[in-house]
Protein backbone atom coordinates (compact mmCIF):
# COMPACT_ATOMS: atom_id res chain seq x y z
CA UNK A 1 0.00 0.00 0.00
CA UNK A 2 2.84 2.34 0.91
CA UNK A 3 4.51 1.49 -2.42
CA UNK A 4 1.39 2.45 -4.35
CA UNK A 5 1.13 5.71 -2.40
CA UNK A 6 4.76 6.49 -3.19
CA UNK A 7 4.17 5.87 -6.88
CA UNK A 8 1.13 8.19 -6.82
CA UNK A 9 3.13 10.89 -5.14
CA UNK A 10 5.94 10.39 -7.66
CA UNK A 11 3.51 10.87 -10.59
CA UNK A 12 1.92 13.87 -8.98
CA UNK A 13 5.25 15.51 -8.24
CA UNK A 14 6.51 14.82 -11.73
CA UNK A 15 3.36 16.24 -13.30
CA UNK A 16 3.40 19.24 -11.05
CA UNK A 17 7.07 19.77 -11.70
CA UNK A 18 6.58 19.76 -15.45
CA UNK A 19 3.65 22.14 -15.23
CA UNK A 20 5.48 24.47 -12.90
CA UNK A 21 8.63 24.48 -14.97
CA UNK A 22 6.68 25.09 -18.18
CA UNK A 23 4.91 28.02 -16.54
CA UNK A 24 8.23 29.41 -15.35
CA UNK A 25 10.13 29.04 -18.59
CA UNK A 26 7.11 29.47 -20.82
CA UNK A 27 6.21 27.61 -23.96
CA UNK A 28 8.37 29.81 -26.14
CA UNK A 29 9.47 28.52 -29.57
CA UNK A 30 12.52 30.73 -29.21
CA UNK A 31 13.47 28.75 -26.15
CA UNK A 32 13.22 25.07 -27.29
CA UNK A 33 14.97 23.81 -24.17
CA UNK A 34 12.39 25.17 -21.80
CA UNK A 35 10.17 22.09 -21.81
CA UNK A 36 13.14 19.72 -21.58
CA UNK A 37 14.53 21.67 -18.67
CA UNK A 38 11.17 21.52 -17.00
CA UNK A 39 11.09 17.72 -17.41
CA UNK A 40 14.57 17.31 -15.99
CA UNK A 41 13.75 19.44 -12.97
CA UNK A 42 10.50 17.58 -12.39
CA UNK A 43 12.17 14.17 -12.57
CA UNK A 44 14.91 15.24 -10.17
CA UNK A 45 12.32 16.41 -7.67
CA UNK A 46 10.32 13.20 -8.15
CA UNK A 47 13.36 11.00 -7.49
CA UNK A 48 14.12 12.95 -4.31
CA UNK A 49 10.58 12.37 -3.07
CA UNK A 50 10.75 8.68 -4.07
CA UNK A 51 13.96 8.16 -2.09
CA UNK A 52 12.31 9.64 0.97
CA UNK A 53 9.09 7.64 0.65
CA UNK A 54 10.28 4.24 -0.53
CA UNK A 55 10.08 1.45 2.12
CA UNK A 56 13.36 0.63 3.87
CA UNK A 57 14.14 -3.11 3.61
CA UNK A 58 14.47 -5.04 6.88
CA UNK A 59 18.07 -6.32 7.01
CA UNK A 60 18.10 -7.35 10.67
CA UNK A 61 18.05 -11.03 9.71
CA UNK A 62 20.96 -10.53 7.35
CA UNK A 63 22.89 -8.70 10.04
CA UNK A 64 22.25 -11.53 12.51
CA UNK A 65 23.44 -14.04 9.93
CA UNK A 66 26.58 -12.01 9.30
CA UNK A 67 27.23 -11.81 13.05
CA UNK A 68 26.86 -15.60 13.32
CA UNK A 69 29.23 -16.20 10.42
CA UNK A 70 31.73 -13.77 11.91
CA UNK A 71 31.60 -15.49 15.32
CA UNK A 72 31.98 -18.90 13.66
CA UNK A 73 35.04 -17.66 11.80
CA UNK A 74 36.55 -16.26 15.00
CA UNK A 75 35.90 -19.54 16.82
CA UNK A 76 37.59 -21.44 14.01
CA UNK A 77 40.58 -19.13 14.25
CA UNK A 78 40.78 -19.65 18.03
CA UNK A 79 40.70 -23.44 17.62
CA UNK A 80 43.32 -23.27 14.89
CA UNK A 81 45.61 -21.20 17.11
CA UNK A 82 45.07 -23.63 20.01
CA UNK A 83 45.94 -26.62 17.79
CA UNK A 84 49.08 -24.91 16.54
CA UNK A 85 50.09 -24.12 20.13
CA UNK A 86 49.59 -27.77 21.13
CA UNK A 87 51.68 -28.87 18.16
CA UNK A 88 54.47 -26.50 19.19
CA UNK A 89 54.36 -27.78 22.78
CA UNK A 90 54.41 -31.42 21.62
CA UNK A 91 57.26 -30.69 19.24
CA UNK A 92 59.23 -28.97 21.98
CA UNK A 93 58.62 -31.87 24.39
CA UNK A 94 59.62 -34.35 21.70
CA UNK A 95 62.82 -32.49 20.93
CA UNK A 96 63.67 -32.31 24.63
CA UNK A 97 63.01 -36.05 24.95
CA UNK A 98 65.23 -36.78 21.96
CA UNK A 99 68.01 -34.65 23.45
CA UNK A 100 67.68 -36.53 26.76
CA UNK A 101 67.83 -39.93 25.06
CA UNK A 102 70.77 -38.91 22.91
CA UNK A 103 72.53 -37.64 26.02
CA UNK A 104 72.04 -40.99 27.72
CA UNK A 105 73.09 -43.08 24.72
CA UNK A 106 75.73 -40.84 23.22
CA UNK A 107 75.69 -38.88 19.98
CA UNK A 108 77.46 -41.51 17.90
CA UNK A 109 75.31 -44.44 19.03
CA UNK A 110 72.11 -42.37 18.79
CA UNK A 111 72.99 -41.34 15.25
CA UNK A 112 73.57 -44.97 14.23
CA UNK A 113 70.32 -46.17 15.78
CA UNK A 114 68.34 -43.24 14.33
CA UNK A 115 69.69 -43.90 10.84
CA UNK A 116 68.85 -47.61 11.10
CA UNK A 117 65.31 -46.89 12.32
CA UNK A 118 64.73 -44.25 9.67
CA UNK A 119 65.76 -46.84 7.08
CA UNK A 120 62.85 -48.94 8.38
CA UNK A 121 60.51 -46.00 7.75
CA UNK A 122 60.01 -45.16 11.44
CA UNK A 123 58.71 -41.70 12.35
CA UNK A 124 60.15 -39.27 14.92
CA UNK A 125 57.86 -40.36 17.78
CA UNK A 126 58.62 -44.06 17.23
CA UNK A 127 62.34 -43.36 17.03
CA UNK A 128 62.19 -41.34 20.26
CA UNK A 129 60.49 -44.22 22.10
CA UNK A 130 63.10 -46.66 20.79
CA UNK A 131 65.96 -44.37 21.84
CA UNK A 132 64.55 -44.06 25.35
CA UNK A 133 64.26 -47.83 25.71
CA UNK A 134 67.70 -48.45 24.25
CA UNK A 135 69.07 -46.00 26.84
CA UNK A 136 67.48 -48.19 29.55
CA UNK A 137 69.11 -51.30 28.08
CA UNK A 138 72.53 -49.62 28.09
CA UNK A 139 72.01 -48.48 31.69
CA UNK A 140 71.03 -52.00 32.79
CA UNK A 141 73.49 -54.17 34.71
CA UNK A 142 71.75 -57.39 33.63
CA UNK A 143 74.50 -59.68 32.25
CA UNK A 144 71.93 -61.43 30.07
CA UNK A 145 71.64 -58.21 28.06
CA UNK A 146 75.33 -57.97 27.15
CA UNK A 147 74.64 -59.05 23.58
CA UNK A 148 71.83 -56.52 23.25
CA UNK A 149 74.03 -53.72 24.59
CA UNK A 150 76.81 -54.61 22.15
CA UNK A 151 74.37 -54.57 19.25
CA UNK A 152 72.97 -51.21 20.33
CA UNK A 153 76.41 -49.63 20.57
CA UNK A 154 77.15 -50.93 17.08
CA UNK A 155 73.88 -49.45 15.79
CA UNK A 156 72.69 -52.91 14.73
CA UNK A 157 69.01 -52.68 15.63
CA UNK A 158 68.19 -56.06 14.04
CA UNK A 159 70.74 -57.83 16.25
CA UNK A 160 69.57 -55.87 19.29
CA UNK A 161 65.97 -56.86 18.59
CA UNK A 162 66.90 -60.53 18.22
CA UNK A 163 68.95 -60.44 21.43
CA UNK A 164 66.07 -58.91 23.38
CA UNK A 165 63.66 -61.54 22.02
CA UNK A 166 66.00 -64.30 23.19
CA UNK A 167 66.25 -62.70 26.63
CA UNK A 168 62.46 -62.55 26.85
CA UNK A 169 62.11 -66.27 26.10
CA UNK A 170 64.67 -67.04 28.80
CA UNK A 171 62.87 -64.84 31.33
CA UNK A 172 59.49 -66.35 30.47
CA UNK A 173 60.92 -69.82 31.05
CA UNK A 174 62.21 -68.63 34.42
CA UNK A 175 58.73 -67.36 35.29
CA UNK A 176 57.25 -70.74 34.42
CA UNK A 177 59.88 -72.45 36.55
CA UNK A 178 59.13 -70.13 39.45
CA UNK A 179 55.42 -70.81 39.00
CA UNK A 180 56.11 -74.54 39.28
CA UNK A 181 58.16 -73.94 42.41
CA UNK A 182 55.41 -71.78 43.90
CA UNK A 183 52.83 -74.45 43.16
CA UNK A 184 55.07 -77.09 44.73
CA UNK A 185 55.51 -74.91 47.80
CA UNK A 186 51.73 -74.44 48.04
CA UNK A 187 51.18 -78.18 47.92
CA UNK A 188 53.75 -78.74 50.66
CA UNK A 189 52.19 -76.02 52.86
CA UNK A 190 48.74 -77.50 52.34
CA UNK A 191 50.03 -80.96 53.28
CA UNK A 192 51.51 -79.52 56.49
CA UNK A 193 48.17 -77.88 57.33
CA UNK A 194 46.40 -81.21 56.76
CA UNK A 195 48.81 -82.95 59.10
CA UNK A 196 48.23 -80.31 61.78
CA UNK A 197 44.48 -80.63 61.28
CA UNK A 198 44.58 -84.39 61.81
CA UNK A 199 46.18 -83.90 65.23
CA UNK A 200 43.87 -81.00 66.17
CA UNK A 201 40.87 -83.19 65.38
CA UNK A 202 41.68 -85.45 68.38
CA UNK A 203 40.83 -82.61 70.75
CA UNK A 204 38.81 -79.98 68.79
CA UNK A 205 36.74 -80.53 65.67
CA UNK A 206 36.38 -76.77 65.17
CA UNK A 207 40.12 -76.17 65.23
CA UNK A 208 40.70 -79.11 62.88
CA UNK A 209 38.17 -77.64 60.42
CA UNK A 210 39.99 -74.29 60.56
CA UNK A 211 43.25 -75.98 59.55
CA UNK A 212 41.58 -77.93 56.78
CA UNK A 213 40.23 -74.62 55.44
CA UNK A 214 43.74 -73.15 55.55
CA UNK A 215 45.00 -76.11 53.53
CA UNK A 216 42.25 -75.63 50.92
CA UNK A 217 42.95 -71.89 50.64
CA UNK A 218 46.71 -72.43 50.33
CA UNK A 219 46.34 -75.00 47.56
CA UNK A 220 42.96 -74.54 45.82
CA UNK A 221 43.60 -77.68 43.73
CA UNK A 222 44.35 -79.87 46.78
CA UNK A 223 41.62 -82.48 46.48
CA UNK A 224 41.87 -83.98 49.99
CA UNK A 225 41.69 -80.58 51.68
CA UNK A 226 38.47 -79.69 49.84
CA UNK A 227 36.99 -83.06 50.76
CA UNK A 228 37.59 -82.35 54.46
CA UNK A 229 35.91 -78.93 54.41
CA UNK A 230 32.98 -79.91 52.20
Amino acid sequence: MRGMTAIGVLVAVAGGGVAGAAAYFGDDPANPGSVSLACVSAMGLALTVWSALRPVPDISGVEDRLDTLDETAREGQRKDRAERAKDRIALKAGLEGVETSIGQIGDDVAAKITAALEARGAGPATIETALQNMAEVLASNDPDKDAARAAIRAGDVDAAEAALAAIYEKERAAIALMADKVDQARQEAARTAMEKASLAATRSAAEALDWYQKAAETAPDHFSAHIMVS
